[in-house]
């Protein structure tokens, strides 16, 4: 069977087509194929031109060419070598790629309807006889019919795994139980240690926190072992204040416009020391170029030791920020909730 992509045959009118195809046809996957119709075309290999009747169906691929055409014009497959080839010339069509073994199938466990431009989450089945524990989630090979999914790395030990799927059409798109959504391939997953060496800590650090603690030798001993083991806890310089991408802050504003603050003058001095410390807090990831329409001045405090301290006037924006209602716990009601250990808390 031999099949063309859609594209190719959108600008072929109903007329052309022989006859009408086939319901029931599927992909090598097992995945149904919308086919519209049969008709003949000229295929060309070297020197010499072919007349075979192809369908036109919805694939990714740009030409499909099935068994029918290589026997009934005269092509063999030569695997020793891993070629197909014409009996009438010697020209190399293509070298055939054996697909991995190891990429699975992931089919619907159950019957499933994705609603028109609609992003849902289904699950998936992949089978028992899987030889490896994590896989990447990825597109069947004939996905040129508005459904998107989502790569993703999944934990196979699970009875179902998620597959992450988009219907970009105007239609509802029906999967059945058993009908492929995706493939998986295997992952192999290499971790790197999310401790920081001790040699990379400033050489005084233990020493500097318990030269003036009232612990005693085996204490301290205690102590010094429970640094090393959280010892990426620690900030090692002034400009090593942590972040997370657990999560992302955001304020609520509500409906309310943007509020754009011109910025304030500042003397001459002062420029140089703010485009230093602009400078400082990028090349440390506090701070990225925005073009946000939100902006609120700078302001610049001095320090009791001389030093510059960076602010920025948010009072505005905080007269129209959403409250939160989920305050932060009092440090005081905190500590009391540790156990008393030998007479201290700490």
């Amino acid at each position: 069977m031999c099949l063309s992509f859609e594209r190719s045959g959108s600008e072929i009118k109903r007329e052309t087509y022989l006859d009408r195809a086939p319901r029931g046809a599927t992909d090598r996957d097992g995945e149904k194929i919308d086919i519209h119709g049969k008709l003949k075309v000229k295929i060309q290999f070297g020197n010499t031109t072919y007349q075979h009747a192809v369908y036109v169906a919805d694939i990714a691929d740009p030409f499909i060419l099935g068994l029918d055409f290589l026997k009934e014009h005269g092509f063999t497959l030569d695997f020793n070598k891993n070629e197909l080839r014409s009996i009438h010339e010697e020209v190399t069509i293509f070298k055939i790629e054996h697909r991995s073994e190891s990429i699975r199938q992931v089919t619907a466990n159950e019957n499933i309807t994705i609603p028109p431009r609609t992003e849902i989450i289904v699950p998936g089945y992949i089978g028992n006889d899987v030889s490896f524990n994590s896989g990447l989630i990825g597109s069947a090979e004939n996905k040129a019919n508005g459904l998107l999914i989502a790569s993703t790395l999944v934990d196979l030990s699970r009875k179902t795994i998620p597959v992450r799927i988009c219907n970009v059409t105007e239609k509802s798109r029906v999967f059945q139980k058993g009908e492929v959504l995706a493939t998986c391939s295997p992952v192999t997953c290499v971790c790197k240690s999310s401790r920081l060496l001790l040699s990379n800590l400033p050489q005084q650090l233990t020493p500097d926190l318990l030269e003036n603690a009232e612990l005693s030798p085996e204490q301290k001993s205690s102590a010094e072992r429970l640094f090393q083991e959280f010892e990426d806890v620690f900030s090692r310089n002034s400009s090593d204040i942590g972040h997370t991408t657990v999560t992302q802050h955001r304020i609520d504003t509500a409906d309310h416009p943007p509020i754009k603050q011109h910025p304030r003058r500042l003397p001459f001095a002062k420029q140089e020391e703010v485009g230093t410390l602009l400078r400082e807090m990028q090349e440390n990831d506090i701070i990225e170029p925005s073009s946000s329409p939100w902006a609120s001045p700078i302001v610049l405090v001095r320090k009791k030791d001389g030093s510059t301290r960076f602010c920025v006037d948010y009072r505005k924006l905080n007269d129209v920020t959403k409250k939160d209602s989920y305050p932060l716990p009092r440090i005081d009601d905190t500590l009391d909730t540790l156990p008393v250990i030998n007479g201290s808390r700490l």
